[in-house]
């Protein structure tokens, strides 16, 4: 089983007032079941869990240990093929409302949203005027994925993620760098530190290495 190692002080994530207090960063796959790494405590059993929306929290263990799941070596080599993956592993874990949907490159509209992003998945509602008085509700995770990421696309997709959080109140966003093991998170826009999770994903050994950095 591999180990888990935390660094640096713990500090309360901007993205949920419920969520609790989280190691900055976290490494590797194989985590003691019933155990969520992110709040240090014991998940509720499996009846309440089902019963109970997911907290940003519960999405980012969703997300973990979706990465932690991907192991054959041909979806590590492109990142439409792991994006694809991701999506199934995620579909399995989710435990999302009725009216929550995960959609990729969803393309966003100047006129409707304020911006053109096209981001690679994101876990939201789907704006109905009836249920919601702006499109900024009901929003929930922004995700972006690069392949082995150097710093400058690295940089560019933070930037993606810091305009949908600021412009469409998403409260989340997560970054997955597919094939390595830096995060970047180090470039993550001082604005919206605390709102951001960064992954860095890799296949070492014939094993699926995951590290998950709070910034």
């Amino acid at each position: 089983m591999a180990t888990k190692r935390y660094r640096g002080k713990r500090k309360r994530a901007r993205y949920g007032s419920s969520d609790s207090l989280s190691p900055p960063v976290y490494r590797g796959c194989g985590l003691r079941p019933g155990i969520d790494p992110i709040s240090n405590i014991s998940l509720r059993n499996a009846a309440d869990a089902r019963d109970a929306p997911a907290t940003a929290s519960d999405i980012v263990t969703c997300i973990r240990d979706s990465l932690c799941a991907i192991e054959n070596p041909r979806f590590f080599q492109t990142e439409r093929g792991f994006q694809g993956e991701l999506l199934v592993q995620l579909g399995r874990r989710l435990r999302l409302s009725d009216q929550e949907i995960v959609e990729q490159e969803h393309q966003k509209r100047q006129r409707e949203h304020g911006l053109t992003i096209r981001p690679d998945i994101i876990i939201h509602e789907p704006f109905d005027s009836v249920r919601h008085r702006a499109r900024t509700e009901g929003n929930r995770v922004i995700i972006e994925l690069k392949m082995n990421a150097a710093e400058a696309e690295a940089a560019k997709d933070f930037y993606s993620l810091a305009a949908m959080i600021q412009v469409l109140d998403y409260p989340l966003g997560v970054f997955i760098n597919i094939g390595s093991s830096i995060t970047h998170g180090n470039l993550v826009p001082r604005a919206v530190r605390g709102s951001v999770v960064a992954f860095a994903v890799e296949l070492r050994d014939g094993k699926t290495h995951v590290v998950e950095e709070r910034t």
